[in-house]
C-alpha cells in the first residue's frame, strides 16, 4: 500500500477526532457556547485555504454558478450548524454514532427519491451500525430530548448534505476541492449569519 495513503488517512482519523474531542472539550470543561461561530472561523479558514491552494496551483479553477453551489452550501451548512449542537448537547461516544447513522439515511433516502440502491453486502454493514445507535441511545445517560432532536436534525441534514454534493459535484463536474472553493465562503457567511 502506499505509504502517502496510509499517513492521510492516519492523519484524517488524528484530526477528526481530535477536533470532536477539543470542541466537546471547550463546550463541556470551558463552558464556551458558541459553536456556531467556531464553524464560522472553520469555515472562514477553509475559505482562505482554498483560495492559497488555489494559487499554489494545487488544483484548477472550474466556474459554478451560484444556484448550483447555493443548495451544497445550505446543505453543508445546516449539517455543520446542527452536527456541532448535537456534540454540544450529547456525549462524544453518542455523537458519533449518529455520524454513523447518517450513512443508512442517506442510503434510505437515496433509495427513495433516486431509486438507487446498493449491494447487499454493503446493506448487512449498516446492521450493526444501526444497532450500536439504538443501543447507544437507550442506555447512554448523558442523552436529554434536546439532545436527541439536535441529532436527528444534524442526522437528515447531513445525509441531504452528501446527496446534494455529490449530484451537484457530478452535475457540476468538479472536484471535491473545486466545488469547496465555491462554498466554503457561502457557508462561513451563513455561519456567521446564524451567529
Amino acid at each position: 500500500m502506499n505509504p502517502t495513503i496510509v499517513i492521510g488517512v492516519v492523519m484524517n482519523i488524528l484530526s477528526t477526532v481530535g477536533v470532536v474531542i477539543t470542541n466537546k472539550y471547550i463546550t463541556g470543561v470551558d463552558g464556551y457556547n458558541y459553536m456556531i461561530f467556531l464553524s464560522f472561523l472553520h469555515f472562514a479558514a477553509t475559505a482562505l485555504g482554498t483560495r492559497v491552494l488555489l494559487a499554489c496551483g494545487v488544483f484548477t479553477y472550474r466556474d459554478a454558478p451560484m444556484s448550483a453551489v447555493l443548495p451544497v452550501s445550505v446543505g453543508s451548512l445546516m449539517s455543520v450548524a446542527f452536527m456541532n449542537l448535537n456534540l454540544a448537547n450529547n456525549s462524544v461516544g453518542f455523537y458519533q454514532l449518529s455520524k454513523l447513522l447518517c450513512i443508512p439515511v442517506t442510503l434510505v433516502i437515496q433509495y427513495f427519491a433516486y431509486k438507487s440502491s446498493v449491494s447487499n453486502s454493503v446493506k448487512l454493514t449498516l446492521i450493526p451500525i444501526t444497532f450500536g445507535v439504538g443501543y447507544a441511545t437507550v442506555y447512554d445517560l448523558d442523552i436529554t430530548l434536546t439532545g436527541i432532536v439536535y441529532a436527528s436534525c444534524a442526522i437528515v441534514a447531513t445525509a441531504m448534505s452528501q446527496i446534494f454534493t455529490s449530484t451537484y459535484q457530478k452535475s457540476l463536474d468538479c472536484n471535491a476541492l473545486q466545488l469547496l472553493y465555491h462554498t466554503a465562503p457561502l457557508i462561513g457567511m451563513g455561519m456567521l449569519v446564524m451567529c
